[in-house]
């Protein structure tokens, strides 16, 4: 049986993303007869538990919290926990900000191949494969001055790794998105620690819009879900979900996202969602930045510069004048949701 792992972290601090679209790559690979891996460190608002209920195996590593050659120390960690294994038909996929070409140099003698996942082309990379889901024109003149001549680059949304929900909804379901807006989703990622979510509730709960319901999504990082939780019960027109599976039911059948722009930019696209987007972190900026002049999202900016009078004139330009059925149009053609398909089919080669 073919092997593959995963090195990927997940915490309050950088959020979800990284070992939620490992999971769906690894779910993949586990339908074609993969063995599943997961290595990540035991850190708060860790998914351990995510992993484990999708039945992937897991190898739980130290809670190391400097930053000071933490790529050098991670890779002897990890090499200690594999070194004994049969890797000779193995892969390791890492998705991770702070490891780099020299841990992948070292981990690259354990396993036959080396699948990077970044989102950043800010530092070298060694590896048979590269993804890079994000919408970056020119990027790939970037990474040819990054990465070995033979690494193979699979570049923009066409590879984003959505789960197979997204696909099924959208062959199943004819969007006809409405002009008139009823149902708002609010999602800042899984922890949130920037508290956009809190904020946006508050701005909600102030302004009258009719016939408004809304969903609210955390994760169970979120160190805020308790306030949450009360602001919601208090507001009547609001729903609060923690940690759901997937979004994909959601996006369905609302009429309008609120929230950043990290991993579920491809969730909405394939599905047609309107959405005003608000970047809490630096490697957000520039991909919203490009999405946002092909008109398929409206973006406000960063968390820290945009102001709660932007984002209620925002929401009421969609709600009263505003019609974002041609947005929805300009968003399906970004991915079709087919992306962990395509990649996993590299995996068997």
């Amino acid at each position: 049986m073919k092997k593959v792992f995963f090195r990927c972290d997940s915490s309050f601090d950088i959020g979800s993303g990284h070992v939620i679209r490992c999971l769906t790559l690894a779910n993949f690979l586990k339908k074609k007869g993969f063995s599943t891996t997961f290595l990540s460190r035991k850190v708060e608002g860790n998914l351990f538990k995510v992993i484990l209920n999708n039945d992937h195996k897991l190898v739980a590593l130290s809670n190391n919290k400097s930053k000071s050659n933490f790529s050098k120390n991670d890779a002897l960690e990890v090499i200690k926990k594999v070194k004994n294994l049969n890797l000779t038909d193995g892969w390791m996929v890492v998705d991770h900000y702070l490891l780099n070409k020299d841990w992948e140099k070292k981990i690259s003698s354990y396993f036959s191949k080396l699948f990077i996942i970044d989102d950043l082309y800010d530092r070298p990379h060694y590896g048979n494969i590269l993804l890079n889901q994000n919408y970056l024109p020119g990027v790939k003149s970037r990474y040819r001055k990054i990465l070995p001549v033979k690494t193979k680059m699979l570049l923009g949304p066409k590879y984003a790794l959505l789960s197979p929900d997204y696909k099924l909804a959208r062959q199943l379901k004819k969007f006809n998105r409405k002009k008139n807006l009823t149902k708002i989703m609010i999602f800042f990622g899984a922890s949130d620690n920037k508290n956009q979510t809190l904020r946006c509730l508050n701005i909600l709960s102030k302004i009258n819009l009719k016939l408004l319901k809304i969903d609210v999504v955390i994760g169970s990082a979120n160190r805020k879900k308790n306030l949450i939780q009360k602001i919601v019960n208090k507001m009547g027109n609001a729903k609060l979900h923690v940690q759901i599976p997937s979004l994909c039911n959601l996006m369905r059948k609302t009429d309008l996202y609120l929230g950043s722009g990290g991993t579920s930019t491809w969730e909405r696209c394939s599905l047609g969602l309107p959405s005003i987007v608000i970047s809490t972190g630096k490697n957000q900026v520039r991909q919203n930045e490009h999405l946002s002049k092909k008109g398929v999202i409206e973006y406000l900016g960063n968390s820290e510069s945009v102001s709660d009078k932007n984002i209620i004139r925002v929401l009421r330009k969609f709600f009263y004048k505003y019609d974002s059925r041609n947005m929805s149009k300009k968003a399906l053609k970004i991915t079709s949701g087919n992306g962990a398909e395509l990649v996993s089919k590299e995996f068997l080669k």
